[in-house]
């Protein structure tokens, strides 16, 4: 316990900074997103932004609110740079990376349109990654 408060604040690397902003930026849109559908839901489609279903909007309620949880969370833990963090972010990337490289090289794509999301969130995973094995300083960060 004494260690911890004696030890000298790490220093953020600029890397860190952008993906823990990009991560919260991300994270209140789905927040925003979650609410509109859940707004759907408890008016009954009344009020519906969103344009979809009842059923779709009620999942995309509960999904987009979890997700806008889970990136807030996340946003802090590498924004207070906890050593589990880095583990965890490494682990989503390379998920999101087999996932997207599975998309796109299905004979049948489940989603035509949005290969371009599919790409760009392919591209983000891929850098993510790239900063967090080959930067010193962001292993260096979370003391690795």
């Amino acid at each position: 316990m004494l260690n911890t408060l004696f030890e000298a604040p790490r220093k953020h690397p600029t890397l860190v900074t952008i993906i823990a902003a990009l991560l919260a930026v991300e994270g209140l849109v789905w927040l925003v997103l979650g609410i509109l559908a859940f707004i759907a839901v408890i008016t009954n489609g009344k009020v519906n932004v969103l344009g979809g279903s009842a059923d779709s909007v009620n999942v995309l309620s509960v999904t987009w609110l979890v997700s806008a949880l889970a990136a807030l969370f996340f946003a802090w833990a590498l924004w207070t740079l906890k050593r589990w963090a880095f583990w965890a972010t490494l682990v989503i990337d390379l998920l999101n990376i087999l996932s997207s490289v599975l998309l796109l090289t299905r004979p049948n794509p489940l989603y035509p349109h949005s290969i371009g999301d599919i790409v760009v969130s392919l591209i983000f995973a891929i850098f993510i990654l790239a900063c967090f094995l080959i930067s010193s300083k962001v292993r260096e960060a979370f003391a690795i």
